[in-house]
């Protein structure tokens, strides 16, 4: 894999809050994630956040790799309900997180859950795997954000061509001094079923409003 490489500043894929996305230019499977600038952090604020004076804009990135890691170790393989994390690369945009793409039955990048439900409606069946993905994320102790939305979930394929929900955004280690939820299991539980009940919320809020019919 180049050390370096070149991305279209213009060819963004998708974004959130914080990343843009875009194509590898030289491996299909994977997908290259630049952070956005930010603007300067009050020095008042980092005295207490020593990881902002670090890290500074890779924090988010570190963040989530201590609990992608954690999971690995729990697990002791690639955890089905995350994206493989592939290390870093320089990019004329900055440092890029490398990542798999995950695609859905075309090949083609994995729509987001709430795109998938506009279009495609809402079953039984896709709120069954909502929950089933909630509870690998809580067996494995994966600190979520609170924004777990529908938006940072995809709706991909596995290897056998069978539909999955991955979680490409949202996991990050406590930022707290202490970190109740990591090291207190009834906080964790307590935190992911909060969670699951919002992500399931929103996910019949996007049905109703689009209107669409049934899922498989």
């Amino acid at each position: 894999m180049t050390r370096s490489l070149r991305l279209d500043p213009d060819a963004v894929l998708a974004q959130g809050l914080e990343r843009l996305i875009y194509a590898h230019p030289e491996h299909s499977d994977a997908l290259v994630k630049i952070f956005k600038p930010r603007s300067p952090i009050p020095k008042w604020y980092k005295i207490p956040r020593p990881s902002k004076r670090r890290f500074g804009v890779l924090r988010n990135a570190f963040r989530e790799y201590e609990e992608y890691i954690a999971a690995l170790s729990r697990l002791g393989r690639l955890p089905a309900c995350l994206p493989a994390l592939w290390g870093f690369a320089e990019t004329n945009l900055g440092i890029g997180m490398v990542v798999e793409k995950i695609t859905d039955a075309q090949g083609n990048l994995a729509p987001s859950l709430h795109q998938y439900i506009e279009k495609n409606g809402l079953s039984d069946t896709l709120i069954a795997e909502a929950h089933a993905l909630i509870d690998e994320l809580a067996a494995l102790r994966i600190i979520i954000s609170s924004d777990l939305l529908p938006q940072n979930i995809v709706v991909g394929v596995d290897v056998s061509g069978k539909r999955k929900l991955v979680v490409v955004d949202g996991v990050v280690a406590e930022a707290t001094l202490i970190r109740v939820k990591t090291w207190v299991k009834p906080a964790f539980i307590y935190g992911i079923e909060k969670r699951r009940r919002r992500l399931i919320a929103e996910i019949q809020r996007i049905a109703d409003e689009a209107g669409a019919g049934p899922a498989s």
